[in-house]
């Protein structure tokens, strides 16, 4: 009886022992590459220059930090300053928003879930696409759709909305959408305003700065307040 009761403990001891070490290993997965400038935090520990980045971890800029996430054969990633997200890699979403501005652009084919609390905001794989997303502090998201075609799926209702190049959605921190934009229409006898005429837009914009390199430039989401016309592409060349 004792002798059972010894290899029951060390079979429990072995299972227990698997399963950190699956778990470990699920850890440690790398999710790409993560190329940072200015003031970076990957767990808390300053980030520079790049670096693998692996399933769990979480990045966090700081007022002059910038961060590039290469994922392979998916796309792009781009942090702006004072954002925290958290790449979990899981089935349900590849990376987690908790505040901040964030931009991404998505391969062909591919396809990118983004956690933004009480919704999903998932890339349609039907070409390129590109949006800016944005959380405030009190959990308001706003998503904007640059090209191609991007959804905003609620996690616990039944509601799903689908942007098109040019248009926007504001969601409540409870997750109700608050507000649906798209562009003004232009009659064909009207020409377009003038930079001297145009108004001074309220949405932040996103740019993109790339350097060229083999393995492709360092690249960093900066968020500003300018004067546009229409909606600015964080990755227009």
């Amino acid at each position: 009886m004792r002798r059972l009761r010894t290899w029951v403990a060390l079979l429990a001891s072995c299972c227990f022992a698997s399963s950190s070490l699956q778990a470990q290993s699920q850890a440690a997965l790398p999710i790409g590459s993560l190329r940072a400038t200015g003031e970076v935090y990957v767990n808390n520990s300053p980030a520079s220059g790049e670096q693998t980045l692996f399933a769990g971890d979480t990045v966090r800029t700081g007022a002059t930090g910038n961060a590039a996430v290469l994922i392979p054969s998916r796309g792009t990633l781009l942090v702006s300053p004072t954002t925290r997200i958290t790449f979990p890699a899981t089935a349900r979403a590849f990376a987690a928003l908790a505040q901040g501005a964030i931009a991404i652009r998505v391969s062909p084919d591919a396809k990118l879930q983004i956690d933004v609390g009480h919704s999903l905001v998932v890339t349609v794989p039907e070409g390129e696409s590109v949006a800016a997303i944005e959380r405030a502090a009190d959990g308001a998201v706003k998503v904007s759709c640059e090209a191609g075609s991007v959804g905003i799926i609620q996690v616990d209702g039944p509601r799903s909305v689908f942007l098109r190049a040019g248009q926007s959605l504001q969601l409540t921190p409870d997750g109700r959408v608050r507000q649906e934009e798209t562009p003004p229409s232009t009659p064909p006898s009207e020409q377009p305003p003038t930079q001297a005429g145009t108004k001074k837009s309220k949405t932040p914009l996103i740019i993109l700065l790339v350097a060229a390199g083999a393995g492709g430039g360092a690249a960093a989401a900066l968020a500003g307040r300018g004067q546009e016309s229409g909606p600015v592409s964080p990755f227009r060349p």
